[in-house]
């Protein structure tokens, strides 16, 4: 997974894997750096793992983080989590 080098830099947390198959699965988290969180998510082919685009629908400034996935196909995946200060809902729909 994209866990970076060691020593300073990003901090990489994932809290929550859906898998389907042997083939296709998701992990999903964040990853930080300077106090300010951003969504990640990786997806596994059945070879290797390979970061996928996600929305921090917060903003550069906002903290967004993702809690839980759910996947019930290879195409179809459901992510939650929350972004900024008091935290509101993020929900989205990968297929």
């Amino acid at each position: 997974m994209g866990s970076g080098p060691p020593g300073p830099g990003p901090e990489i947390a994932l809290v929550s894997v859906a898998a389907t198959s042997a083939r296709n699965a998701w992990a999903i988290g964040s990853s930080a750096s300077g106090g300010i969180s951003r969504t990640l998510i990786e997806h596994w082919n059945g070879r290797n793992w390979r970061a996928m685009p996600s929305p921090d629908v917060g903003g550069a400034t906002t903290s967004n983080n993702l809690a839980g996935v759910y996947a019930s196909s290879a195409g179809n995946a459901w992510v939650v989590g929350s972004f900024g200060s008091p935290a509101q809902v993020l929900a989205f729909r990968w297929s």
